[in-house]
Order: C-alpha cells, then sequence, then structure tokens
C-alpha cells in the first residue's frame, strides 16, 4: 500500500476530492430542495445523478480506514466502535438539531414545515435521525429523516462494525482480510440487484457496503500498480479512462446512465482517485527535490 503517504497527519489527494466531493453534494441538494434552476450545470434534474458523489466519499471512508489498519486491528470491538461513535455522532447530532431548529424557524414564518410535502414531524424521525437507525440502519420504515443527509453517517458506522470484524476473523481463522473485502462488494451488489430491503440489507446500506469495501480494495490495487505501472503510466491511464468516460457521456450517453452507479463507482471514480493522488505524489517529489 505504498502511497497516499501518511508521514503527515493529512492525505493531500483525499482532502482535495472530499473538498470538491462536498461542494457538489451541497449544489445537489440545494437545487433539489429549493428546486433551483441553474443553465450551465444541473446538480438536480440533470441526466447524471450528482447524488453518486455520495459513492466517492464512502470509498475514500474505506481507503482512509485501511491505512490506518495496524492501528485498528490492535484494538477491540468495543473500543474501535465507541471511537468511531464519539468522533462521528456528536457531528449528526449537531446537524438534526440545527436543522430542528431552522424547520421551526421556518414554521414560524410560513405556517407549514420545511419540506412538509414530504414527511410529518415527529419526536420519533428525529431520534431516529440522531441515532442514526433510519435508512441503512436498524429501522427501516422510516423513509425520511429530519436532515436526510445523516444517513451517510448511519450506513458508514454500519461498514466500519463490518470492516473490524472482518479483522477480527482474519486474526483468528487466519484468511486473508482481502477474501472478506471482496464478499462485502459482492453483498452489496447483490442487495442492489435483487433489490433486498430489510434492515441493514436494503438500496441505502448496499451503497455503502460495495463503494466502502471497493475503496479498500482500490487501496491495495494502487499499491500493485505504483509497483509495476511508472506515476506517468498510471497519470495516462487515468486520463484515458476519463476521457473515454466523458465521450461515452456526450456520444452515447445511454451506455453511461443506464447503470450509472455502477460505472461511477468502478470506473469513473477510481481513474479520478488514481490521477489526482498520482498528480499529487509527482507534486510531492518535485518538491523536495528543490
Amino acid at each position: 500500500m505504498q502511497g497516499f503517504n501518511l508521514r503527515k497527519k493529512r492525505v493531500e489527494s483525499l482532502d482535495f476530492l472530499k473538498f470538491v466531493s462536498a461542494t457538489i453534494i451541497i449544489f445537489h441538494h440545494f437545487q433539489m430542495r429549493f428546486q433551483y434552476e441553474n443553465r450551465i450545470i444541473d446538480f438536480s434534474n440533470g441526466p447524471i445523478s450528482y447524488g453518486l458523489i455520495v459513492e466517492l466519499f464512502f470509498m475514500i471512508s474505506g481507503m482512509l480506514t485501511e491505512l490506518n489498519y495496524d492501528k485498528y486491528r490492535q484494538q477491540g470491538l468495543g473500543e474501535f466502535v465507541k471511537g468511531r461513535i464519539l468522533r462521528l455522532y456528536p457531528m449528526m447530532i449537531l446537524a438534526c438539531l440545527f436543522f430542528c431548529l431552522c424547520d421551526f424557524i421556518y414554521l414560524k414564518e410560513t405556517g407549514a414545515w420545511f419540506e412538509g410535502w414530504r414527511t410529518q414531524r415527529s419526536l420519533y424521525i428525529v431520534i431516529a435521525s440522531m441515532t442514526g437507525i433510519f435508512k441503512g440502519g436498524a429501522i427501516g420504515d422510516v423513509a425520511w429523516g429530519c436532515n436526510n443527509p445523516t444517513w451517510y453517517i448511519s450506513v458508514l458506522i454500519v461498514c466500519y462494525i463490518f470492516y473490524h470484524l472482518i479483522l477480527s476473523a482474519e486474526k483468528r481463522f487466519y484468511v486473508n482480510r482481502i477474501y472478506f473485502y471482496v464478499a462485502m462488494v459482492f453483498l452489496g451488489l447483490s442487495i442492489r440487484t435483487y433489490e433486498i430491503n430489510l434492515p441493514f440489507m436494503n438500496l441505502d446500506v448496499s451503497r455503502g457496503y460495495y463503494s466502502y469495501f471497493w475503496g479498500i480494495l482500490f487501496l491495495h490495487l494502487y499499491g500493485w500498480m505504483k509497483h509495476w505501472l511508472s506515476s506517468k503510466c498510471r497519470i495516462v491511464f487515468s486520463l484515458l479512462v476519463i476521457v473515454m468516460f466523458v465521450w461515452c457521456g456526450l456520444y452515447h450517453p445511454a451506455f453511461i446512465l443506464d447503470h450509472d452507479w455502477f460505472n461511477f463507482t468502478f470506473l469513473l471514480f477510481p481513474s479520478i482517485l488514481l490521477f489526482t493522488e498520482t498528480l499529487f505524489e509527482t507534486c510531492r517529489l518535485r518538491c523536495n527535490k528543490i
């Protein structure tokens, strides 16, 4: 797993992609919620589903987790989950409380709940949202949360638990964890393909399974590519895939859009990750020589 330098506290290439992805998600939800039309780029109603950027977030989360493999394999499941919860839950609770505050202000000013056409406000929904047990979690009948984007954290915590269970299985049964990662990717793909709708086995959590664990597998694949391919070859290869993807999107959109979630997750996003990290790596090497 050479590359993605961890000698520093931050991985610059992944930070850059998180910033770009977060910006796109903000525009996507802004246009979707307020029906704001943009003639240049439509982040909500256009042919491309920009909500698929969430898959890239899951991939990056998987990569960052695996980069800390040596640390996490020494922790027990309780300690590991506790650390994840203390890091993620405060952010999720604050996001839900802030949304509720804004919702009450909107009710006072307009006489109707914000997005009242979509869900009925209740304490039950607020608690389900703050605890992360709606959508991909333990409660499968809550279609929307009070702050719906928090479903990502809900699913991410489930992925974290499976990740540590895999590390435990590797230590106990001496089975290479890569096999388990592959199995989780296929589990996610199967849930989505066969439209299974059960707690921890539905569309939303499947997006986490196949993209989070595919991110981990890509990290190992990157190590192999770095060993066998020069930085120039990696940049050219990734650019060719990105250009081909854009060309197909312009002239043969059905080829991309008919299975956009699969094409984005397994073709476009890995190419972007490969190009970005190789470019940042090249820049780091040149800066060190100066």
